[in-house]
């Protein structure tokens, strides 16, 4: 991924890994990463530790 890609490109990522039924919550250096973002806005560089959460909707 580039520095230029957006959180949702990297959410896509994980959806395409665990499946898209999930809701998931991407946070680094404790900070929740919003999808609107650029990577660089959260300072990611190669080997950076994303930490996701994910949750299932039980309605």
């Amino acid at each position: 991924m580039k520095e230029t890609d957006k959180v949702k490109d990297l959410v896509e990522i994980v959806k395409a890994n665990f499946g898209d039924d999930l809701y998931y919550t991407l946070e680094h250096n404790s900070i929740e990463m919003k999808s609107d973002q650029a990577l660089s806005t959260y300072n990611l560089k190669d080997g950076s530790i994303v930490n996701v959460t994910w949750s299932v909707d039980s309605s």
